[in-house]
């Protein structure tokens, strides 16, 4: 676990103002040390400012669509109540490269200038950061939930599982 691992809920907590005074300051002075953590603070603050900036705009019919498919498709693999949430957010997350060109694209017939592009470049390098933070905790969770057995399915053990009934080594013993 690197050190923007460990910062990363705190870092979330603070933007949110869930952090109480003392967990705040502790949390400030440790990016003023520490210049990858006071950048990862700033960029969550963009991502939120850019985030409350955007308009409401309707999704596409077919996302809607997907959408509402995604809890038909959980409760058919019966996949424990905690995935729920964590595929919301990375479906919500990737939502926004979406709104973001969506925006774009309704402001008028004019060319966006070289600083717009930029923006939205550095704005979409923010999100697809925070959609690849995401990923990697869905999977560290579906690992810790469904075991390796399940995550590397042809490992020593399930070999092993799936060859006892044919064990003959065993049968010529007893």
């Amino acid at each position: 676990m690197n050190d923007m691992d460990r910062y990363e809920l705190q870092i979330n907590a603070l933007v949110d103002g869930e952090l109480d005074e003392a967990e705040a300051a502790a949390l400030k002075a440790e990016a003023e040390r520490d210049p990858a953590l006071a950048k990862a603070i700033i960029e969550a603050y963009e991502l939120r400012q850019l985030m409350a900036s955007l308009p409401d705009e309707p999704a596409p019919r077919s996302l809607r669509r997907k959408l509402k498919a995604v809890p038909r498709e959980q409760k058919a693999l019966a996949k424990p109540a905690s995935f729920g949430p964590r595929w919301a957010m990375g479906m919500g997350l990737a939502a926004v490269p979406l709104a973001v060109m969506l925006v774009v694209t309704q402001l008028g017939p004019k060319e966006p200038s070289a600083a717009e592009l930029a923006q939205a470049e550095r704005d979409l390098v923010v999100a697809m950061g925070y959609l690849q933070k995401v990923t990697r905790a869905a999977n560290r969770e579906i690992e810790d939930s469904i075991g390796d057995g399940f995550s590397r399915p042809v490992t020593e053990e399930t070999v092993r599982a799936v060859a006892a009934p044919f064990d003959l080594d065993k049968e010529q013993d007893a």
